[in-house]
């Protein structure tokens, strides 16, 4: 048992070493705000609002939006806006964009970093992320999706319990 235990501590601080531990980032609450946008006869509700706490600075964020349409979409990318992250001073990344299929229903992934972080308090710091998710949408059903979309997100991060 003790030979065990040991082989498990030192697993466990190679990985912190190397930086594979594993992140504690929590969604707040399983807390996802959606966003509806209608094109044509195509009802779209995509997730566009998801808060992270307990987030550990430059951890990678591996972010799922799910959608629903009454029609086919695709989503066919995610990008930072202009004024991608805030308040002043916050920054980071997005990679590993996977697009997603044509259909009804589906998700679109991707990868957050945050690289910096706005102090508030003695135990708090945050950031927000701001994304335009790119949709290609079936404006009448015809499961053609010729009308591009474009739908805003906010990705949130703070080092606390709680937003």
């Amino acid at each position: 048992m003790k030979k065990f235990l040991e082989t498990v501590i030192f697993l466990t601080a190679l990985a912190i070493l190397s930086g594979n531990a594993l992140a504690t980032d929590d969604i707040f609450n399983n807390n996802v705000s959606q966003a509806s946008v209608t094109v044509g006869s195509n009802v779209i509700t995509i997730d566009n609002n998801i808060k992270y706490v307990n987030y550990v600075l430059n951890d990678v964020l591996h972010v799922t939006l799910d959608y629903t349409a009454t029609c086919n979409v695709v989503v066919t990318g995610v990008q930072l806006r202009s004024k991608a992250f805030t308040p002043k001073n916050v920054a980071g990344n997005i990679s590993n964009v996977v697009p997603s299929v044509v259909g009804a229903t589906g998700s679109v992934t991707f990868d957050l970093q945050f690289t910096a972080l706005k102090k508030a308090g003695k135990a708090k710091n945050f950031g927000m992320a701001h994304l335009d998710v790119l949709l290609s949408a079936d404006a009448d059903c015809n499961t053609v999706t010729e009308t591009p979309v474009t739908v805003g997100a906010q990705i949130s991060a703070s080092t606390a319990t709680h937003p």
